[in-house]
């Protein structure tokens, strides 16, 4: 009789308080039947050992269904709950646990934002190309083929990406986009003559441009100081545009410059003295501004400069240093202050 009873007890708190992994209850709810559901179920299982020396092995059998209520820690005196509030009577109803067990956000494996694989050039450049000429403003029916390769005003590609752009004379009157500063393999971008009328700072991304040709446009705005980093830049024309404020010395770093072109702007300042570290550059232009101050002694060490024009800045002043007078200054001192004395 003590055994019917014990095996009715079990299975009736076993079915009663459904410990089921995943599921969602009120802790208080869960501590109460916890406390209960233990201490009853080591008093059936002390009944169950005393009974079990005087019934044969299949009236034991008979009773025992090995049940596996799906938790392996029922059973065991030494449960640790891994949650500090069981056994706290301070718990409040609003506290609600989960199973982290079964929580997507507890595993990485689930989490793109931890892994570690790049994004690869083929998905960098769907999302980059077609941004690139809608931001330009070139008209669809242009770059509709999958291989951007074969799309208008790309000249060449390394087989996947464009190394040289040239949209020249296209009538563009939209924007730079900033993604142009994905197209790390480009060497060549032309988008002169036209109504274009920024130059994103994500263009210093670009280090392996050797040719930027963006005069004759209607760009506003500073002259970026990320240029600094196109160290492979060769050629750089940006005049004819409306910048603001002041040569950045940054460009001073351009050592393998040889051609600069940043005249007919309203910029103003002085010649950045860094110029005299562009061993390298063969042609200056810088006429038509509005600089000021007077030309600086370190340009005598550019050996290889040809041409070099400073004419029509008003505010220039001082005289042309001896070794320039060879170069061909173009119009000279005119509309300057600057004393020639070269003649």
């Amino acid at each position: 009789m003590k055994l019917f009873y014990a095996v009715a007890f079990l299975r009736f708190f076993e079915t009663s308080v459904p410990l089921v992994s995943g599921m969602i209850v009120k802790k208080e709810d869960y501590i109460k039947s916890e406390s209960r559901y233990s201490f009853l179920h080591n008093a059936v299982q002390r009944v169950l050992q005393n009974e079990e020396c005087c019934q044969d092995d299949d009236e034991i059998d008979s009773g025992n269904d090995d049940e596996d209520t799906g938790d392996p820690t029922i059973g065991n005196d030494d449960e640790d709950t891994s949650d500090p509030t069981i056994g706290n009577d301070d718990v409040t109803t609003e506290d609600i646990t989960h199973v982290p067990s079964l929580s997507p956000s507890l595993s990485p494996s689930l989490s793109p934002s931890l892994s570690p694989t790049p994004i690869p050039r083929e998905e960098v450049l769907e999302r980059a190309m077609p941004t690139i000429y809608t931001g330009l403003g070139v008209v669809a029916s242009l770059w509709t083929e999958t291989n951007y390769c074969e799309w208008f005003g790309i000249v060449s590609c390394n087989g996947i990406e464009p190394t040289e752009i040239s949209l020249s004379r296209m009538d563009l009157d939209g924007t730079l986009p900033t993604e142009l500063g994905l197209l790390t393999d480009l060497e060549v971008l032309k988008l002169d003559y036209n109504a274009l009328n920024n130059i994103p700072t994500e263009l210093g991304l670009l280090t392996n441009l050797e040719v930027l040709r963006l005069h004759y446009n209607v760009i506003t705005g500073t002259v970026p100081t990320e240029f600094g980093l196109l160290t492979d830049m060769v050629e750089m024309k940006i005049n004819y545009n409306y910048y603001s404020g002041t040569i950045p010395t940054e460009l001073g770093l351009l050592t393998g410059l040889e051609e600069l072109y940043l005249f007919y702007t309203p910029i103003t300042g002085t010649i950045p003295t860094e110029f005299g570290l562009l061993t390298d550059l063969e042609v200056l232009n810088l006429h038509l501004q509005n600089l000021s101050g007077s030309i600086p002694t370190q340009l005598e060490n550019l050996s290889s400069l040809t041409e070099f024009t400073f004419y029509v800045n008003p505010n220039m002043i001082g005289t042309i240093p001896a070794s320039l007078c060879d170069l061909d200054l173009g119009s000279g001192v005119y509309d300057t202050k600057i004393t020639n004395t070269c003649v």
